[in-house]
């Protein structure tokens, strides 16, 4: 099977260090054949030294971009230019690999429930799901999947088939920042007819941010209407 990862990088030295770095061992362990797409958003000089590390890499991808075109914009760019695959993954450059085989298993729940058009992982430590939301259980292989409630998915890392991701049009633009997790899953569900769910049992590590005006900036900012031209770091 073939899985494309799509990994939207801004500024954000530490956290992208160590997410890329712990994303390696699910990639290069995994049984698919999984390539990694990374799409910097004008980020400052360290970073972008840092990523073109990794477009040496046989798995790995990069693309510079001299503007902030923002994650929808960013990801529906990087897959328009991939290579054909079957799965798509797309991933926030702030969570953090803890299970190094998690990608052959979630893809796993996604290929054999096929009610489910997105299914996101566990989020640790600063988990953002909405749990209370969900009202139903499914039990697979060993997995437990939370769903009833595309509202309650917060995003971050999210897989689905190749086919669904082109049927609904990938990400809505939001410009710079918005929700562009939760309108895909609501063009998911209403589209698609299908379920979007949780798998609790396939955790992503979020750790707490401290930078309160970068927080600040992002919570002013989410929307499913509105659009931001100028990011956080932005100049101008």
């Amino acid at each position: 099977m073939i899985i494309n990862i799509y990994a939207p990088t801004y500024h954000r030295n530490e956290f992208t260090f160590k997410c890329l770095d712990s994303l390696v061992p699910a990639i290069v362990n995994s049984k698919h054949h999984v390539k990694l797409y990374i799409g910097d958003n004008n980020s400052n000089d360290e970073l972008v030294s840092y990523l073109k590390e990794y477009h040496n890499k046989p798995y790995c991808q990069l693309t510079l971009s001299p503007k902030n075109l923002g994650k929808a914009n960013m990801i529906n760019l990087l897959h328009s230019k991939a290579r054909k695959c079957e799965i798509v993954i797309t991933i926030d450059t702030d969570l953090v690999t803890i299970n190094n085989n998690w990608i052959d298993e979630i893809v796993d729940c996604l290929s054999n429930n096929k009610e489910f058009g997105v299914l996101s992982t566990e989020q640790l430590t600063n988990g953002q799901h909405l749990k209370k939301r969900f009202d139903k259980i499914k039990e697979y292989n060993g997995h437990k999947i939370l769903y009833g409630s595309f509202t309650g998915v917060a995003g971050g890392c999210v897989v689905m088939t190749n086919d669904d991701w082109n049927t609904v049009g990938g990400y809505r633009s939001f410009g710079v920042y918005g929700g562009v997790d939760a309108t895909l899953m609501q063009n998911v569900n209403r589209m698609l007819k299908k379920e979007c769910g949780v798998v609790e049992t396939i955790p992503l590590d979020h750790p707490f941010d401290d930078d309160k005006g970068y927080e600040k900036w992002k919570h002013d900012n989410i929307s499913l209407s509105k659009t931001s031209s100028i990011g956080y770091f932005d100049k101008g």
